[in-house]
C-alpha cells in the first residue's frame, strides 16, 4: 500500500505524515481543510516530525525542514506565531505550501537554503526583521501568491533573492529592507500599496516587466540602489510613484517604463547613467533638483502631462532626441554642464543586454567607440527632433556645452529668458508655432537660427543687446536663413550686431516691444491664459503711451500724460478690480482729509441736520471720512450737508465716485466672465 497521499504524488515528494497508510486521499499534512482539533494536531505532529529544539519559546531546526505542499491550517491563536523568532540551520523548504492562516516569521533566521517557491499565502504574512543568511544559493519566493498584506520590513537578505512572477494582492512592506546581493522581481505583480522606503539594494535589482497595478501608490522614497537597477521591459506603474531622495549608484534603466500617474524623482541622485529610452509619463513627471552625474537618456520619451526639470544638474551628456512633451514643461534654473560621458563595462551585465538605442548609436557612430565595452558621448545637450506640445520654460537655465534643438517643434509658448549658452546653440530648422522669447539671454559662442519658423513672432531685442564677445579670431553668427556673417575681431562683430539686430536702427525700441507684447497677448488669449494675457495687454498699452509721447501729435502727447493717472493708476487699463478698490479708498481718505482741514481753517464747514458743525478734533476727522464715503458712493443720507466751497468739492467727489462705482462693476464683471 502506498505511503504517499494524492497531493504528495502530484508534487513528487515523499514527506507525508508517518501514520498515513493509504486508506484516505490525503495525509494530515497535505489535507486541504483541517478544522478544530485536527488543526491543532497538525502543529503538534509537525513538531514531532522535525523534532526542533525549543529554547526560550523559540524553535531551532537543526536538520532539513521539508514542508513541501503542506497546508497550514488556522488553529489556536498561537499557531500563527509558530515560526516566530525560529532558527533554521539547514534547508527550509516551503515549496507549494498553502497557508490558510496568518503566518508570522518575525525575527526568524534562515542560515541555509530557503524556498517558498509557488507557495500560497491566503492570510497575512509577517516576516519583519527576518534574516536570510544563505549566501551561496538563492532565497526563492518565485511564483509565490500573497493574497493578503505582507511585511518584509527590516528584513535582511544576505544572498541572491528571487521573487520572479510573484503576486502581491494587498499591501506590501519592504521598508528598511536590506538586499546584500542581487534581487529579482521580474514579471511580478503588485496590486496594492507598495513600499520600498529606505530600502538598500547592495547589488543589482531587477524589476523588469513588473506591474504595479490597481492605481495604488508605489514608493521607493530614500531607497538606495548601489548596483544596477532595471525597471525596463514595459514595467507599469499604475498609481502615484515616488522616487524622492532615491540614490542610484550605477546604471538606472527605465527603458519603455510606463508611469500612468504622477511620478516624483525630486532630490534624487543618479551617479550612474539614467536611461529612460521610450518611457511614457501619462501624468506629471517631477525631476526637481535631481543630480545626473552621468549621461541622462530620454530618447523618444513621451511626457504627456506636466513635466518639471527645474534646478536639475546635468553633469554629463543629456539626450532628449525625438522626445515628445505633450504638456507644460519647465527647465528653469537647470544646469547643463554636459562634460561628456561614457557607458563602461559596468553596463555589460549578464542579465542586461545593450539597449536598442545604444546599439544603434554605436553602429552609426563607430568612431566614438573608444574601447571594448565603452561608448563615449559628445559634450552636448541633445533636444533635436523633439516635440514640445505644451508651454516650455527654460528660464535661467545654463548650457555649459553645446545645445542642439535642430528640427524640433514648439507648439506652444517657448520661454528661453535669462539663459547662458556657453557654447554653440543650434536651432536649425526649429519651428515655433507660438511666441518665443530669448529676453536677456547670453550667447557666448555661435548661434544658428537657419530655416527657423516663427509663426507668431520672436522677442530677440534684449538678448542680441547682450551678446558677449569673449573669443578671439573669426566668429560666425547666423541671424536668419538669409543672413550669415563671418567676421574678424571684436569691433566688426559689435558693428554687425548693431546693424543687423538692434531694433532701434529699424523701427524704434518701443515699436518692437509693442509688437512683442501684442503677439504674446494674442498667444495667451488663444490658450486661455487670461491673467497673463491681461499683463501683456497692460504692457502693450503702456508702450503705446510712450510711443505717443515720442512721435504723436500735440494732442496725442498731451493725452499721453493724462492717460497714466486716469487709465493706468486707477485700474491698469480696465484689468485690475483690486486697483479700482485701492484708488477708491485713497480718494475717500484724500477728500475726507480736505473736508476736515477746510472746516478747521476756513469758514466752509459741514453741518449736521440739527445745524451743528463737525468738530476740529479726531472725532471730527472721523465724521469727515464718513461724509466722504457717503458722498463718494452717492448714498446721500441727508444727515450732513456742506457749506461754502465744500459744496463744489462734494459735487466733484460725487461725480468721481459714480465713475469709480461703475468702473468697479465693469472691471469685476469682466474679470469673472473671462
Amino acid at each position: 500500500m502506498s505511503t504517499r497521499c494524492s497531493r504528495a504524488k502530484e508534487l513528487g515528494v515523499d514527506n507525508c505524515h508517518e501514520e498515513y497508510e493509504g486508506e484516505k486521499e490525503y495525509c494530515l499534512f497535505h489535507k486541504p481543510e483541517k478544522i478544530g482539533s485536527e488543526a491543532n494536531r497538525f502543529y503538534r505532529e509537525l513538531i514531532e516530525k522535525d523534532n526542533p529544539q525549543e529554547e526560550n519559546g523559540r524553535f531551532i531546526f537543526e536538520t532539513m525542514a521539508d514542508f513541501t505542499g503542506y497546508i497550514f491550517p488556522r488553529g489556536e491563536d498561537e499557531n500563527s506565531e509558530f515560526f516566530k523568532d525560529s532558527e533554521f540551520k539547514s534547508y527550509a523548504i516551503f515549496e507549494d505550501a498553502i497557508f490558510n492562516c496568518d503566518i508570522v516569521f518575525n525575527e526568524a533566521t534562515f542560515k541555509s537554503l530557503v524556498t517558498f517557491k509557488e507557495a500560497t499565502f491566503e492570510k497575512k504574512v509577517k516576516m519583519r526583521g527576518v534574516n536570510f543568511e544563505e549566501q551561496e544559493r538563492k532565497t526563492s519566493f518565485e511564483q509565490a501568491d500573497f493574497l493578503e498584506s505582507v511585511d518584509f520590513s527590516k528584513a535582511s537578505f544576505d544572498g541572491s533573492t528571487n521573487f520572479i512572477a510573484a503576486t502581491f494582492e494587498k499591501m506590501v512592506e519592504f521598508t528598511e529592507t536590506v538586499f546584500k546581493d542581487s534581487v529579482d522581481f521580474r514579471s511580478s505583480e503588485f496590486k496594492h500599496l507598495t513600499y520600498f522606503k529606505n530600502s538598500i539594494f547592495e547589488d543589482s535589482a531587477i524589476f523588469s516587466q513588473v506591474k504595479f497595478e490597481g492605481g495604488y501608490k508605489t514608493s521607493f522614497e530614500e531607497a538606495r540602489f548601489n548596483g544596477i537597477v532595471k525597471f525596463d521591459g514595459g514595467v507599469k506603474f499604475g498609481g502615484v510613484t515616488d522616487f524622492k531622495i532615491t540614490y542610484f549608484d550605477k546604471i538606472a534603466n527605465f527603458n519603455e517604463a510606463k508611469f500612468q500617474q504622477k511620478v516624483t524623482f525630486k532630490d534624487a541622485k543618479f551617479s550612474g547613467s539614467a536611461i529612460f529610452y521610450m518611457a511614457t509619463f501619462e501624468d506629471a513627471a517631477i525631476f526637481y533638483n535631481v543630480n545626473f552625474n552621468e549621461t541622462a537618456h530620454f530618447w523618444r520619451t513621451h511626457f504627456k502631462g506636466k513635466s518639471s526639470f527645474d534646478y536639475v544638474n546635468l553633469k554629463k551628456t543629456v539626450n532628449f532626441r525625438k522626445a515628445c512633451f505633450s504638456g507644460e514643461v519647465s527647465f528653469k534654473n537647470t544646469l547643463f554642464l554636459c562634460e561628456g560621458g561614457k557607458i563602461g563595462e559596468n553596463f555589460r551585465h549578464k542579465d542586461i543586454p545593450w539597449p536598442d538605442f545604444l546599439l544603434e548609436a554605436i553602429k552609426s557612430k563607430s568612431d566614438n567607440k573608444s574601447e571594448e565595452g565603452t561608448f563615449n558621448y559628445k559634450n552636448i545637450a541633445e533636444f533635436s527632433h523633439t516635440t514640445f506640445e505644451g508651454e516650455t520654460n527654460f528660464e535661467n537655465a545654463n548650457f555649459k556645452n553645446q545645445a542642439r534643438f535642430e528640427d524640433s517643434s514648439f507648439d506652444d509658448v517657448a520661454i528661453f529668458d535669462k539663459i547662458e549658452f556657453e557654447k554653440m546653440a543650434n536651432f536649425l530648422g526649429t519651428k515655433f508655432e507660438r511666441s518665443v522669447t530669448f529676453s536677456q539671454s547670453i550667447f557666448r559662442d555661435e548661434v544658428v537660427f537657419h530655416y527657423c519658423g516663427f509663426s507668431q513672432g520672436v522677442v530677440i531685442e534684449p538678448f542680441y543687446r547682450k551678446v558677449m564677445i569673449k573669443q578671439e579670431g573669426k566668429q560666425r553668427i547666423h541671424i536668419s536663413e538669409y543672413e550669415e556673417y563671418i567676421i574678424e575681431g571684436e569691433d566688426e562683430l559689435r558693428e554687425l550686431v548693431k546693424e543687423a539686430c538692434e531694433p532701434e536702427e529699424r523701427f524704434g525700441t518701443n515699436q518692437a516691444l509693442k509688437e512683442a507684447y501684442r503677439v504674446q497677448r494674442i498667444t495667451y488669449e488663444n490658450e486661455g491664459e487670461k491673467e497673463r494675457a491681461d499683463e501683456m495687454f497692460v504692457e502693450e498699452m503702456r508702450t503705446r503711451r510712450e510711443i505717443k509721447k515720442e512721435s504723436g501729435t500735440f494732442f496725442e502727447k498731451l493725452w499721453a500724460y493724462f492717460e497714466k493717472p486716469i487709465a493706468d493708476w486707477t485700474c491698469k487699463y480696465g484689468t485690475s478690480w483690486k486697483r479700482v478698490l485701492g484708488m477708491s479708498g485713497l480718494l475717500i481718505l484724500f477728500f475726507g482729509g480736505i473736508y476736515w482741514l477746510l472746516n478747521r481753517f476756513t469758514e466752509a464747514t459741514i453741518r449736521y441736520i440739527n445745524g451743528r458743525t463737525i468738530s476740529t478734533s479726531i472725532m471730527g476727522l472721523l465724521d469727515s471720512f464718513y461724509y466722504s464715503i457717503v458722498t463718494f458712493t452717492t448714498l446721500g443720507y441727508g444727515d450732513m450737508h456742506p457749506t461754502g466751497i465744500l459744496k463744489l468739492l462734494s459735487a466733484i467727489q460725487s461725480i468721481i465716485g459714480a465713475v469709480f462705482m461703475a468702473l468697479l462693476v465693469a472691471v469685476f464683471a469682466r474679470k469673472w466672465m473671462r
